[in-house]
């Protein structure tokens, strides 16, 4: 089986919808013999034998682009270090492997790529990389992985992200969340950014999921931008697979000087490609925070906005949402875009769990619920449970990025 990278374009949606994006860091498989790298805890699903020899390899299919309204222009910039950051990662020392195959793509092993004039709803953000379980939900934490996007901002790529090599940096940053790889130079919290080759518990080898080892050097950074080993040494604990052990683990670190960074850097970007529309997906608001200084903001922890009644993530509420929900209660599938929470699924806004699809909070999601979206879309009134959200508002759901 193959995970599938499509790189494509025109959506407005984000997110982790996380919404990087990516998910919560969570512990490492630890042994004995060498530090641990930085994992987000979950992983794609499919794991023969008791090892990802047999499957990581991921294929990527159909390159597309869209930004500043021009496929050649961006093509121009994003094609090089598209290609570049595929090769890197596949020259490493891990069972997985991204091999191109054109118009091929695995709905169970689907990894989407948007080049966007900006990540939706934060024009300073280089990338984001979320990740999705079977039914289409955001894993914002441990979870099963079935599908993940990469979301990058061509226009917060301009100075002093404006070479092919931040661009590189960027793409091979976001793919490295894809496959597991969280933030490195960073406390537990990432409340606090240290120099490349530092985090809260001393010295650690460099690795392309760290901001300051990225970032340009006219703004401090040490303007790396290759697959280092000891990312791919995090791969190797997340996908194992005896034929390449522990590859990369066994290092020892260099450069001294913790220098802690209160605020956060940019979020590495991802990858590119030509032009066509890519199946619809979610329309959700996705907004940073916290913002750094400078043009490339820190992805963390990440705002996802629902429409509350927008069962579709169309972006707005309307009666094909009120079909949706006639279909659902009928037994019929409901199809849902990539980062859309299935029905029923339960999201969290201000600490209150919302069940998606049932607008009035009745406890079920039925024809009543249908008919309300109606009544909404003509103007009526709605009468609803005490504390449940107005149809039509934003829902806001934190995740991290």
């Amino acid at each position: 089986m193959s995970v599938l990278m499509r790189v494509a374009g025109a959506l407005v949606i984000a997110a982790f919808v996380a919404i990087g994006l990516a998910a919560v860091a969570g512990p490492v498989e630890s042994h004995t013999g060498h530090q641990q790298k930085k994992l987000f805890p979950e992983r794609w699903h499919y794991q023969p034998n008791g090892d990802f020899g047999a499957w990581m390899d991921l294929g990527t299919s159909d390159v597309w682009l869209n930004c500043d309204g021009d496929a050649a222009a961006c093509g121009a910039k994003w094609n090089g270090p598209f290609a570049d950051s595929i090769a890197d990662w596949n020259s490493q020392p891990t069972t997985v492997r991204f091999d191109y195959t054109d118009g091929v793509q695995d709905a169970d092993f689907d990894v989407n790529v948007y080049i966007e004039d900006e990540v939706p709803g934060d024009p300073g953000v280089l990338g984001i990389a979320p990740t999705y379980d079977i039914s289409g939900n955001p894993c914002f934490g441990s979870c099963s992985v079935y599908s993940g996007i990469v979301w990058i901002g061509d226009d917060a790529h301009g100075p002093p992200y404006a070479t092919a090599n931040d661009r590189l940096a960027t793409l091979s940053h976001e793919v490295g969340h894809i496959i597991s790889l969280a933030h490195e130079s960073t406390d537990p919290s990432e409340s606090q950014l240290f120099d490349c080759g530092m985090d809260d518990t001393g010295p650690i080898p460099h690795s392309v999921m760290a901001y300051d080892c990225i970032d340009p050097v006219s703004i401090g950074g040490a303007g790396e931008s290759g697959v280092q080993p000891w990312d791919a040494c995090g791969v190797n604990h997340a996908y194992h697979d005896p034929a390449f052990g522990y590859s990369g683990c066994g290092l020892t670190t260099t450069t001294p000087t913790a220098s802690p960074t209160t605020s956060p850097a940019p979020t590495a970007s991802p990858t590119p490609t030509p032009t066509p529309t890519p199946p619809s997906s979610p329309t959700v608001t996705v907004t940073a925070s916290p913002t750094p200084p400078s043009p490339s903001a820190a992805a963390t922890p990440l705002v996802v906005t629902f429409v509350w009644g927008d069962v579709n993530c169309s972006g707005q509420s309307n009666p094909v949402d009120s079909l949706k929900l006639l279909q659902f209660d009928s037994g019929l599938f409901v199809g849902q875009p990539p980062g859309c929470p299935a029905m029923g699924h339960e999201i969290k806004a201000a600490s209150v769990l919302f069940a998606w699809g049932d607008v009035d909070c009745g406890g079920g999601i039925n024809p009543v619920d249908a008919l309300k979206v109606l009544r909404s879309d003509a103007g009526l009134t709605v009468n609803k449970a005490p504390g449940c959200p107005e149809i039509g508002a934003g829902l806001p759901v934190v995740v991290p990025s």
